[in-house]
């Protein structure tokens, strides 16, 4: 734990925001020194890199996968697409997918379907979390669904075969319904009146992203009511997963990440013990690709010996494992070896592997990418409109009617302030910039 914690402190040590930043070039301690390094040192994506090699030469820890699902009622492991990696469909993992189930080898690390002792992607983390995923779960089922997810997140997720949705046809992103169910990974259903931009989506987006006409199980229920469990939800405006006209999901979409298909928020009903990662083994991948991807020279730790460059075949390997883990494409030598769309590829990943893990917040400030994210309007379906106007319900709508849905940015942001008690206690502190 204790190396992670050194590997992401160095990473961010490295990123923009603290690595030659001259934004800050006025916010300097008592004797006049900047707090943050005015001019750009690139031996600190070496230091980071290195850092997050020692914890992979461990070999101590591994991304967490289970098995694929093979049975005779269709219900097993959904078919991997067919796509421009052969390795996908024909290697067993790490080198392909051939033989886990990428969904549940997603949301198991979540929704309490595996211990944390027994799950060796686990390096620091909560466990017997009291995650109070009231929130996302629809009304009948002991929530309020008011946990929207802006579509403009929802839209990052990819499609099956690794496109970007943006780069989906227009029948796929349409909102009529797709009018067949299905089951897979033995219990996660998709039903038939789910919309087409619903369908064929990577794994993470089932596992993370409630959506409407979602099917939410909530078999942990003992009660005797009849619509508790087994629900088609809804976040039209006279939906199911509406708790009144003052709480109500805003977007037409929620977090399912934490929710495992028994949990049920009703007074009956029982939710399995939740484990939340500190740091996970995903996080040492991505990160180390991150550094490298920065580096212009090899860097050799004088504390470890650990030597690093920016190897592109290393890049790829490592890079490919989270993509195989997802049921998705890996990217290749020639994406690995321009620096940009390393860049990209970098930050996207991140967004959706992380998903609601408190990394994007702390992301986009390292990155100095806050100020066009966050002065973007927060956007979702039209929930104003019932289920009889469904083209109406899947048309995009800003939402900046309310104050708590508008997004605000100013720089003073990017750190949070001291507060006026701690710096009466203590006269040498200063005051992080713009909070004055």
């Amino acid at each position: 734990a204790a190396m992670a914690a050194i590997a992401r402190m160095r990473l961010y040590s490295a990123s923009p925001l603290y690595n030659g930043n001259t934004f800050y070039a006025n916010w300097t301690r008592k004797d006049g020194t900047p707090f943050i390094s005015q001019t750009a040192d690139p031996k600190r994506w070496g230091k980071a890199a290195a850092a997050f090699k020692r914890i992979i030469d461990l070999e101590k820890y591994q991304l967490y996968t289970t098995p694929k699902i093979v049975n005779s009622r269709g219900t097993g492991t959904l078919e991997l697409p067919n796509t421009n990696d052969p390795n996908l469909k024909t290697r067993n993992f790490p080198a392909g997918a051939a033989d886990i189930d990428p969904y549940r080898s997603y949301k198991s690390i979540f929704d309490g379907s595996v211990t944390p002792e027994s799950n060796p992607e686990l390096i620091y983390f909560c466990d017997e979390a009291n995650i109070n995923n009231r929130f996302s779960f629809p009304s009948k089922q002991g929530g309020n669904s008011t946990l929207s997810v802006p579509k403009d997140v929802v839209d990052q997720f990819r499609m099956a075969d690794g496109r970007l949705f943006s780069d989906a046809t227009d029948e796929e992103k349409s909102w009529e319904a797709v009018g067949t169910g299905l089951t897979f990974s033995e219990n996660y259903v998709l039903t038939a009146e789910r919309a087409r931009m619903d369908d064929n989506r990577e794994p993470r987006y089932y596992a993370s992203i409630g959506f409407n006409h979602c099917f939410w199980p909530g078999t942990a229920y003992t009660g005797s009511g009849s619509d508790v469990t087994n629900m088609n939800v809804t976040y039209y405006k006279d939906g199911n997963a509406r708790g009144s006209d003052f709480n109500y999901n805003r977007t037409g979409y929620t977090v399912r990440k934490w929710a495992n298909q028994e949990d049920n928020r009703d007074y009956w009903g029982k939710s399995k013990q939740k484990t939340y990662p500190i740091f996970r083994y995903a996080e040492v991948l991505l990160g180390y690709v991150e550094a490298m991807n920065e580096m212009s020279d090899s860097y050799t730790d004088e504390v470890t010996g650990i030597t690093v460059t920016r190897d592109v075949a290393q890049m790829v390997k490592y890079f490919n494992e989270i993509r195989y883990r997802s049921g998705l494409p890996g990217i290749t030598v020639a994406e690995a070896s321009d620096y940009a769309t390393m860049k990209s590829l970098i930050k996207h990943e991140r967004q959706i592997e992380f998903f609601f893990e408190d990394h994007r917040y702390y992301d986009l400030r390292r990155w100095m990418d806050a100020p066009e994210v966050m002065r973007k309007p927060v956007t979702g379906l039209d929930v104003t409109a019932k289920r009889a106007e469904r083209a109406s319900f899947y048309t995009m709508k800003i939402w900046n009617t309310e104050t708590a849905m508008k997004r605000v940015w100013h720089n003073k942001m990017y750190f949070f302030p001291i507060s006026q008690n701690v710096l009466d206690k203590n006269g040498k502190l200063v005051q992080n910039p713009g909070w004055n």
